[in-house]
């Protein structure tokens, strides 16, 4: 699961029960954790803001080629708490891994359930290879906004994996920068063009592609996040606490989960992304070992405790903009465009 070569999308399926399934060790949403160890042997997930019980978003079934880590659960935990959904406690992450095939722990506490009322997913997956990945990028940058005098200028993806990305971005904030104005774009008043997000633009055309998957993973120090916004955008530092090597991005959640479970509603990131001990630690005695989280958002941005970002990002900014309605007005529109050309290439292919 962790080959550089290619990115593993996962998706929500519904299931009326997530133990009967084909997957030995399944992954899914909305359930029970089921660990690796019974649970009297370490403390609940609690928030560390209010002290309450937090809800599982979903446990994820990671196994490395590390010996120790051969088998490798991943747990991602939310705080429903208003409150605390404007602090760095609201998100937390752990992993549990053993060398040899466990036998699972089905928690016994049904406050970890996130809706009660909903049903259970289990996650199915998709690989995309790296050419395939480079070619929606390609498609995707075509779609970016630019100058009429840039137009002549592409990107070199040739021999590029995963940090397409990031030439992407470079290539989209570097015209940017060197213009103040952007050439009319069609459908788009003036007024519109300077607030684009090219990144928000490839974002939401993935998710499109790929008919709104929630996770996407790629644990590789090459791998490259797919980032929500141009804005507050981390230099992520964080570091192993036992092996004292820089953490290394492992998977995203997407913000198209949200629209799953009616408690989720009123949370507003875009994506959260993951980062892991690249040698995923054996922590002798530690059962539960936390990585870090980062919430992406052009509206608020929270992270883990843990995790040093760029001086110039601020950690805890949840600010109430008047014209948040009008923003989203115009990611609609710019998501009508995405698809509306997508169309048009798919017939241009046809002919």
């Amino acid at each position: 699961m962790n080959n550089k070569e290619e990115i593993v999308l996962g998706y929500l399926e519904p299931s009326e029960n997530i133990q009967n399934t084909e997957d030995e060790l399944p992954s899914y949403a909305n359930g029970l954790p089921q660990f690796l160890e019974c649970e009297d042997k370490f403390e609940s997930i609690k928030c560390s803001q209010c002290g309450n019980p937090m809800k599982m978003l979903l446990q994820i079934y990671a196994p490395l080629n590390n010996k120790h880590a051969s088998f490798r659960e991943i747990y991602v935990f939310l705080c429903l708490n208003e409150q605390c959904s404007k602090h760095n406690c609201s998100i937390r992450v752990f992993r549990m891994q053993s060398s040899q095939k466990p036998q699972l722990f089905q928690s016994k506490n049904k406050d970890y359930i996130i809706s009660p009322q909903s049903k259970q997913f289990i996650i199915d997956t998709e690989i995309i290879s790296a050419k395939e990945n480079n070619n929606e990028f390609q498609v995707a940058e075509e779609l970016l906004p630019t100058n009429l005098e840039d137009e002549d200028k592409d990107v070199d993806l040739k021999n590029v994996k995963f940090d397409n990305e990031n030439k992407i971005y470079e290539n989209y904030l570097k015209n940017t920068e060197e213009k103040e104005d952007i050439e009319e774009l069609d459908g788009l008043e003036k007024d519109q063009q300077n607030n684009i997000d090219g990144c928000f633009l490839i974002y939401q055309h993935f998710l499109t592609q790929y008919q709104n998957h929630v996770v996407r993973y790629c644990f590789d120090s090459l791998s490259k996040p797919l980032w929500f916004s141009d804005k507050k955008q981390p230099q992520v530092e964080s570091k192993c606490p036992y092996c004292k090597k820089n953490k290394i991005f492992e998977f995203q959640i997407n913000n198209s989960i949200l629209t799953y479970f009616p408690e989720l509603y009123n949370l507003e990131w875009g994506a959260l992304y993951i980062y892991s001990c690249p040698q995923s630690c054996a922590v002798g005695g530690q059962i539960l070992i936390e990585e870090t989280v980062y919430a992406h958002s052009d509206e608020q941005e929270f992270i883990s405790p843990n995790l040093k970002v760029d001086p110039d990002t601020k950690l805890v900014t949840i600010k109430q903009d008047s014209n948040k309605s009008n923003k989203q007005k115009q990611q609609i529109q710019q998501q009508q465009q995405i698809q509306q050309k997508i169309d048009e290439k798919d017939d241009e292919d046809d002919w």
